[in-house]
């Protein structure tokens, strides 16, 4: 690093010491008003209303606006919130207004939605967390490798497949088959509202998903395989089995989930 030379001339050492004090705004030694140098709290003068006006990023903005050399920001207009429509308590209602509304939870993601399967004489629901993505091309549930578990499960216990309900707690499958817990509350409110219209006496839970949620919904949390689901002053007995997926992979829990179906079917 080079330095400067250090000089001892006293008249420059003082045009240098001035030229200093001139940069920093003291031009003179006395002025036309006192100034309050020793004051802690300087007292400051009010903003003008040209200057309290002004833009501090861009100075010259206020001038251009006046001018009409640039448009003026657009204004936020705050849009009015506007309350979700009902659940219909009939079921053709209900079915119309899953497929209609606009503010079902899958409308952000998907324009397809997978609609219950109902009978009126179907003693048993079966849920599932959400359509597979071979449900969301056939158009239906369980139209995959798991109709054929389900069927098989049903069938030995004494129950047709195709004369049971269906519904899933989303109507849709959202990317990645990952379902956040603001969505699964929603749906599970729904979803509830739902088993409340069927006449169904027992329902079949597949998937942790769908359990959880309706946990929430109950305000409890069970370790069983068995529980209740409650519903418009009423409930609905249920039993937990793993995900279609998991059954499928895993035949010990496959057997072990068969074992409870036929506890269901021997106290129906």
């Amino acid at each position: 690093m080079i330095s400067a030379p250090v000089t001892t001339d006293n008249s420059a050492l003082a045009a240098s010491l001035a030229h200093w004090w001139a940069l920093a705004g003291v031009d003179a030694a006395i002025a036309e008003a006192p100034h309050g140098w020793l004051a802690i709290d300087p007292p400051t003068a009010a903003p003008t209303p040209s200057s309290a006006s002004r833009n501090p990023v861009n100075p010259g903005m206020d001038s251009a606006l006046k001018a009409g050399l640039v448009p003026a920001p657009p204004a936020i207009v705050q849009e009015p919130e506007h309350a979700p429509a009902p659940m219909p308590d009939d079921m053709v209602g209900f079915l119309d207004w899953l497929a209609t509304d606009p503010d079902q939870p899958e409308s952000g993601f998907s324009r397809i939605r997978i609609l219950p399967r109902v009978f009126a004489d179907a003693e048993i629901l079966v849920v599932i967390d959400m359509p597979t993505a071979e449900d969301m091309v056939a158009g239906r549930l369980f139209s995959g490798a798991d109709h054929g578990l389900l069927s098989g499960m049903l069938r030995a216990v004494g129950v047709d497949v195709d004369k049971v309900a269906m519904a899933s707690l989303l109507l849709a499958r959202p990317a990645g088959g990952i379902m956040e817990d603001a969505l699964a509350s929603r749906a599970a409110v729904r979803l509830r509202h739902f088993m409340g219209l069927t006449n169904a006496r027992q329902a079949i839970i597949f998937g942790d998903g769908t359990n959880r949620a309706l946990e929430q919904m109950n305000e409890e949390a069970s370790g069983t395989s068995t529980r209740c689901v409650n519903h418009q002053g009423a409930s609905i007995s249920a039993m937990l089995l793993p995900a279609p997926f998991v059954l499928l992979k895993h035949a010990e829990r496959k057997a072990a989930a068969w074992g409870q179906l036929r506890q269901l079917a021997a106290r129906s």
